[in-house]
């Protein structure tokens, strides 16, 4: 939901969307664990051990989203981006990855 209102308020400005995005990411760094390294994945899938690297979810998608943030000039989640960055460097591809 981030990236599509922070798409929108690319192409229509305002306050009210930049603040929707905002509070967007924040629930989404509520997702966060410091434990697993990654967003958590809270779907019922018994090999997930709660998260995924897959690119729609855990850190290679978040991560793409927050680079896209960043080449707009939105840096507010620049530590979030290291973030999934690191762990996809850091990780092999597992067996249940998409």
């Amino acid at each position: 939901m981030g990236l599509a209102l922070a798409i929108a308020n690319q192409l229509f400005p305002s306050n009210k969307l930049r603040s929707a995005m905002q509070n967007a990411f924040e629930l989404e760094r509520l997702l966060y664990s410091d434990t697993l390294g990654t967003w958590c994945d809270y779907r019922d899938i018994s090999s997930s051990a709660m998260a995924m690297n897959g690119f729609c979810s855990g850190a290679p998608g978040m991560g793409s989203v927050y680079l896209k943030l960043h080449a707009w000039g939105i840096t507010d989640f620049d530590d979030d981006l290291e973030k999934a960055i690191n762990k996809v460097v850091s990780t092999e591809i597992m067996p249940r990855d998409h």
